[in-house]
């Protein structure tokens, strides 16, 4: 018999595209935007920190949602926000508009339907080299990225933004909701199987308690929720993605908008962009599989040098004729996008069990939503204030390092916990 987390697998990877094509949306629209409604570059950007604050707040209810209803349920609900969420955004014309319906209708839908609510059912199904499978899952964000980044540029280009996202949004519904409601599955339970495949229960093992190149502590199978909310671990982890997605978004969503003010048109700032998902497409399989191999701490150090080293380049070379440095930055770029979530989600399921491993991604996710929030605000304030992105793409790098620490800090505080029963 086939073993059913193949398609699991799948299905993520497909959700996983749509959270990468919709996560990458804003910064093709960000111009239009200002531009259609003289709005300024900060004020712009605070209608995605706004959404990315509601998601990192409203990261604990999804992943307890995800545990009590399960991704059958759940995922379909994402798709239909998402949908009604772009329609009518794309009928809107006043701001407060756009906070509330960007924020409660596509922030939320997006949120269902992210890496980090996929991740936590794919721990469920397997348990060896989780690594490799969730970089497996997680290619979906760059393939998302760079099929649909190219495609919604073009109809903004050739019809308006308004009628873009129409269009864009009958695709993300038929991309997730009729696939969720008939194939998804919570765990192997509900087909028959055991995780992994594995065909006899004497066969199964506990969570490995050692993880490859560090000496690690996990935390026992029986423990609850209230007792993992007492483990530093979580917190660091929580750290690791608020500095790593602050970082991210600062250059992400004032992407197109730095290659335009370097002096490249908005095509080539479009290619690059697409183009850097590619490149990520094949670095975040490696990574997974990497972090599996030399351990979660050195992977994630790694991804992020390859990062500073992008915008290094950048900064200093990119003037709006030569092209070199605009390869660079989306060859050194896309190598260093997505291990930060990868070694993130990857390190929850080592540490904590199954049952639980919802919520706690819901807790961690908060510091994504969180990061979201001011990442873009501040690269928006900073350009506003000065007329460059250079000291906003400077701090993002700053935030990098932190994010580096954050995640080794979450390593060296893995056996601490107190325990108390409820």
């Amino acid at each position: 018999m086939v073993y059913y987390g193949w398609t699991v697998l799948f299905i993520c990877f497909i959700n996983v595209c749509g959270e990468g094509a919709i996560k990458n949306l804003f910064p093709l629209i960000l111009l239009p935007l200002s531009e259609t409604f003289g709005w300024s570059r900060a004020a712009t950007s605070a209608i995605f920190s706004t959404a990315g604050l509601f998601s990192g707040l409203c990261s604990p209810l999804i992943g307890t949602l995800l545990d009590k209803l399960g991704p059958r349920k759940l995922f379909p609900m994402g798709g239909t926000l998402l949908f009604i969420g772009l329609m009518l955004v794309s009928r809107l014309d006043r701001y407060w508009q756009f906070i509330v319906v960007y924020t409660c209708l596509i922030a939320a839908g997006e949120n269902i339907i992210s890496s980090y609510t996929n991740f936590a059912v794919l721990g469920r199904w397997f348990q060896k080299k989780i690594g490799s499978v969730i970089g497996i899952a997680d290619t979906g964000t760059t393939i998302g990225a760079a099929v649909f980044i190219p495609l919604v540029q073009w109809l903004i280009i050739r019809t308006d933004w308004r009628q873009a996202l129409e269009a864009f949004a009958f695709v993300i519904f038929l991309l997730l909701v009729p696939l969720n409601m008939i194939f998804m599955r919570a765990n192997p339970a509900e087909k028959g199987q055991l995780p992994d495949g594995r065909t006899h229960p004497e066969s199964l093992s506990t969570r490995p308690s050692r993880i490859k190149g560090f000496s690690a502590t996990v935390f026992p199978d029986n423990m609850t929720f209230r007792e993992a909310f007492n483990t530093p671990s979580l917190y660091f982890l929580v750290l690791t993605l608020f500095f790593g997605s602050a970082s991210a978004y600062m250059i992400s969503i004032h992407y197109i908008a730095f290659f335009v003010s370097a002096g490249y048109n908005e095509m080539i700032a479009a290619s690059a962009l697409a183009f850097t998902q590619v490149v990520s497409t094949a670095g975040r399989p490696f990574s997974g599989t990497l972090s599996d191999r030399i351990g979660r701490e050195l992977t994630i150090t790694l991804s992020f040098t390859l990062g500073i080293a992008a915008v290094i380049v950048m900064l200093s070379f990119g003037n709006g004729i030569r092209l070199w440095p605009v390869v660079a930055f989306v060859c050194l770029r896309g190598l260093g996008m997505g291990p930060a979530g990868i070694a993130a989600g990857a390190k929850a399921a080592d540490l904590y069990p199954a049952p639980i491993l919802g919520r706690i991604m819901g807790v961690v996710n908060m510091g994504r939503g969180l990061g979201l929030a001011i990442g873009p605000l501040i690269s928006g304030l900073i350009y506003d204030a000065t007329g460059s992105y250079l000291y906003a793409f400077s701090l993002a790098v700053a935030f990098m390092l932190l994010s580096i620490g954050s995640f080794w800090m979450a390593h060296l505080k893995r056996g601490m916990i107190k325990v108390s029963r409820f």
